[in-house]
């Protein structure tokens, strides 16, 4: 192999004689229209929280930014005149801001906490700076020195106690616990162990500027140096020794506002644009300006989580994925139009072809520009178009040409050879080439041909040796043709899937086989010795253990049609569409893809535009110009992150750690987010309560709401997908219970169960006494009844009945007619109430009534009853029927009645009682008397209202006394 510093120099040479125009390579920017949302903010700094978010602090307040919206952050009015001039994570929820008037804050969810509130300096310094450890906190100010904030209490450190100058730009804090500030007074390192010392280092010791502006810590422990003047310098803090790189002395971009480190380079934020350094690999420096050249004076920087560059001059905010992605777009017409082929040789030079023939560019010489030269001069006839290149062992390149063949070219001579069908090449259309150390393999419309390399004399005509389907290909139209560790040759097949050659013989895969693609394009190789194959239109497929593993749009995948792959140092598989980039970990299957958002749209690239280079970087050529990537480890498994912003519980937030909750706290929000900045719009979430939901629901709300949650213990998860792939997926929760109410607690279930059975017993025994007393009521109704019966067929009542009706029609027969019909009413009257349990009192003096009248016509005025009842009680009051009748019957039963001892019955009520009495007469000869008439009335009317009967018995009167029974 050649020297590849020497071909290196004579290629500058000659394209230094042969160059036709300058262009820069740059980054993809994204505009976030910030100064559309807020025209009078004028932006004073950057900042990403531990969950992700993105703060703009501004001049008109503290704005927070998801992807897709603005959210202006609430304060009090007494910041409403300050400008938020820095901010420093506190913890994962928290972080710090200074303002313009020198006071500190802390920022926890909504609210604010005065954490330092300097009494020197009347507000009248900005913070510049936060940083902090376990010691501490340490807030600089442009000023008024550095604070140092322990606890409640805070010290002031200034030109009257120990520093050499006030007015402070940064600050950082190293492991060791040193404070490294920059001042007007050069660089400071203040140590806090015991009594606090300050070390400083000017341009006495080597600083090549004492106004230090920005520190930016090296990964090796050393420090970036951002000066007022003199650009960038390298400090190392062990040997207080400072080291300038060469492309760096001549700094010309005025004050260093801002730097941030990326892998290999870093970008500083100057008056001028961005000026990119590249400390490792080709150390090369240029300028890049976010807007066409539009945008100055930059002013910060940010470098996220997410490998994302975000830049401001202080109204609008860009961001980008930096070093990653990077375009060269051309202008001029002789370099435009759909690249066909590329190669990235081993000296760095990058090679592509179009209609107007071949060029090469140098990706890494000059300040902010690329020299492209060609086309180059071939054997071949004019406007023949390249389709593939191939560079060997020896630095040669191969460069295969539709119905032209193959030639051979040295890039540091210029020299060439044309190789055809005339000298055993199997046929003229070069679709593909690849090889080894001492063989090429060339794939064409006729078959495979292969050759072993001649590096004694690159221009001798090889010996081609030829591959056909007489061979034991599957087909003779081969689009590729891939060599891959182990020595095997694989060949991807317009209609006969793909073959592979081991040396010895031909096998042959296609649909019988599982693979479901007829059409390869492309092949290539992963770090875990996986082949993969790119299909025409059916996705990738994975040869994994002699079998095919098929990848598609539901696995991730952006589109599916690709048309090539390339697998990069880090592992990376790079798949090229139409109108976007997917990169695949080929170790989790995770897929990040590229597209519109960042200018992927419409790059259609041809089957041979992807080739790595010797850093890792991947070129490739699509129809808007040429992409290069340069891809971190796992670059595929990159996803947006989930974060759960809030848990309301009826539109309330929940306090912090707070998990469990009341039965009324049914009504549940969740509000979450990703961060996922460059295509924020593509993404989705899936979310589940478990405990509720069945399974994961399907998402691109941002806010999630239960409105009627039963008790229990619930966990809410979400997580999402840039790609609507979801497993694997990191998965955000939030714990909860929601008690049950006081009524489905263990102790009030037994409680309520004893008073159940307890108030079951006691109903069963009232149950029973009902039953009882109803049975006791039946029985003295059938007494009653009896004895009701008994009167109506009382010969000696009937005798004396008629013996008064045969009286009465002698005498008047008008008053018989009376008599009888009174008699009758009587009967009828006792008929009907006799089955009831009670009448009302109005009822009751109807019978009686009835039986006075008969019982006068018997005894005349020998017999009388008086009635001193209100018209109220007759219907407000109840009694047993026949009750009057028989104590009115039981006084004539006991009593003689004559004109000598006549008989008297008064009926009165008093209260609730009436009162039944009558004179004593008794007779002479007394009547058997059983007493069941009385008792049957007294244990009825027990029954009914719980009060007893009252019986007064004197020489000269008998008085019973009923309890009334009032109407409900």
């Amino acid at each position: 192999m050649r020297i590849v510093k020497g071909r290196l120099f004579i290629c500058i040479l000659w394209l230094a004689f042969s160059t036709h125009d300058v262009y820069g390579q740059v980054p993809v920017f994204k505009s976030l229209n910030f100064e559309r949302y807020s025209r009078k903010s004028n932006v004073q700094c950057l900042h990403q929280d531990m969950q992700g978010y993105i703060w703009i602090g501004s001049d008109n307040g503290l704005i927070r930014y998801n992807g897709l919206d603005f959210a202006k952050h609430p304060f009090s009015d007494s910041i409403s005149n300050a400008a938020i001039t820095a901010m420093w994570n506190l913890d994962e929820n928290a972080f710090l801001v200074g303002l313009s008037d020198g006071r500190v804050w802390e920022i926890r969810g909504s609210h604010w906490n005065l954490i330092l509130q300097p009494d020197t300096i009347d507000g009248k310094y900005a913070v510049s700076s936060i940083t902090g450890n376990s010691n501490g906190i340490y807030v600089t100010t442009y000023g008024a020195g550095v604070y140092h904030l322990y606890g409640k209490s805070f010290k002031r450190y200034y030109t009257g106690n120990i520093l050499p100058d006030d007015y402070i730009y940064c600050s950082y804090l190293d492991s060791s616990g040193c404070l490294w500030v920059g001042s007007d007074g050069g660089l400071q390192c203040l140590k806090f162990e015991g009594e606090v010392s300050c070390t400083s280092v000017t341009t006495r010791d080597g600083l090549p500027d004492n106004i230090v502006r920005v520190i930016k810590p090296r990964k090796n422990g050393k420090l970036w140096l951002g000066l007022q003047e003199y650009g960038i310098t390298l400090f190392n803090p062990k040997e207080r020794s400072f080291e300038t790189p060469e492309q760096l002395k001549s700094w010309d971009y005025g004050p260093v506002n801002s730097i941030i480190q990326l892998d290999n380079e870093i970008w500083s934020a100057t008056p001028k644009g961005i000026v990119d350094f590249e400390f490792a690999g080709y150390k090369r420096l240029r300028l890049i300006n976010p807007n066409n050249n539009e945008l100055h004076d930059l002013k910060f920087q940010l470098h996220d989580m997410y490998d994302n560059v975000w830049v401001t001059d202080g109204h609008e905010v860009f961001y980008t994925p930096g070093e990653n992605i990077e375009f060269l777009n051309f202008t001029d017409s002789l370099f435009s139009g759909n690249i066909h082929s590329i190669l990235a040789s081993f000296d760095g030079v990058v090679w592509f072809s179009n209609d107007k023939g071949l060029f090469s560019f140098q990706p890494f010489t000059g300040m902010g520009s690329k020299v492209i030269s060609g086309p180059v001069k071939l054997p071949v006839k004019k406007n023949s178009k390249i389709i593939c290149m191939y560079e060997d062992a020896s630095g040669m390149l191969w460069i295969g040409f539709f119905d032209e063949g193959v030639v051979r070219y040295d890039p540091v001579t210029g020299l060439s050879r044309r190789f055809t069908e005339n000298h055993g090449l199997v046929n003229n259309n070069i679709l593909s080439i690849t090889g080894n150390e001492d063989r090429i393999w060339f794939a064409t419309l006729g078959g495979v041909s292969s050759c072993e390399i001649n590096s004694s004399d690159p221009f001798a005509v090889p010996t081609f040796k030829n591959y056909t389907e007489e061979n034991g290909l599957g087909t003779n139209f081969i689009y590729t043709v891939f060599t891959d560790k182990n020595g095997k040759v694989w060949f991807g097949t317009d209609g006969k899937g793909v073959t592979v050659y081991d040396g010895v013989k031909f096998t042959n895969f296609h649909q019988t086989s599982g693979l479901k693609s007829s059409v390869i394009y492309s092949i290539t190789e992963d770090w875990g010795g996986n082949i993969w194959l790119n299909s025409a239109d059916n996705g990738l497929f994975k040869f994994q253990a002699d079998s095919f593993v098929h990848y598609s749009t539901i696995d991730g995948l952006s589109e599916p049609t690709a048309s090539g792959i390339a697998c990069d140092p880090n592992g990376n598989l790079v798949v090229l569409h139409n109108n976007s980039i997917d990169v695949i970990d080929p170790e989790t299957g995770g897929v990040n893809t590229f597209g519109e958002e960042i200018g992927m749209a419409g790059i259609e690239p041809d089957l041979n535009v992807v080739s790595v280079d010797r850093d890792g970087n991947i070129w490739i050529g699509s129809r808007i110009g040429i992409v290069k990537l340069c891809l971190k480890k796992s670059a595929g498994s990159k996803s947006p992150k989930v974060v759960l912003n809030n848990a309301l519980v009826y539109l309330s937030e929940v306090p912090g750690g707070k998990h469990e909750f009341n039965s009324s706290d049914k009504h549940w929000t969740f509000d979450f987010d990703a961060l996922w900045y460059i295509n924020p719009v593509a993404v989705s979430f899936q979310y589940r309560l478990i405990g509720y939901d069945s399974g994961w629901i399907t998402t691109r709300d941002r806010l999630v709401t239960f409105p009627n949650l039963p008790s229990g213990n619930y966990e809410f998860q979400v997580r999402s997908s840039n790609n609507g792939v979801f497993e694997e997926r990191e998965i955000t929760s939030y714990s909860f219970i929601i008690k049950r109410p006081f009524w489905e607690q263990p102790w009030f279930l037994a409680g309520f169960m004893i008073i159940l059975v307890t108030s079951f017993y006691q109903y069963l025994r009232l149950r029973e006494r009902r039953m009882k007393a109803r049975e006791d009521l039946q029985r003295e109704r059938i007494i009653a009844q009896y004895e009701t019966l008994k009167n109506q067929v009382n010969p000696h009542f009937l005798f004396n009945s008629f013996n008064t009706l045969i009286t009465v029609i002698e005498s008047n027969k008008e008053l018989a007619v009376e008599y009888v019909n009174r008699l009758s009413d009587y009967f009828r009257t006792l008929l009907t109430y006799r089955e009831k349990d009670v009448i009302t009192l109005e009822e009751e003096f109807e019978l009686l009534d009835d039986y006075v009248f008969l019982q006068k016509k018997r005894y005349g005025d020998n017999f009388k009853m008086n009635k001193d009842i209100p018209v109220a009680a007759l219907t407000g009051n109840m009694l047993p029927p026949l009750s009057l009748q028989l104590l009115v019957e039981n006084a004539l039963k006991h009593n003689a009645v004559s004109k000598e001892t006549p008989l008297t019955v008064d009926i009165i009520i008093r209260n609730d009682l009436l009162y039944v009495s009558n004179n004593v007469n008794p007779k002479i000869s007394k009547e058997p008397s059983t007493g069941t008439g009385i008792m049957n009335i007294t244990s009825r009317i027990k029954i009914m209202t719980g009060r007893e009967v009252s019986v007064v018995n004197t020489n000269s009167s008998y008085t019973v006394i009923l309890p009334l029974i009032p109407i409900k």
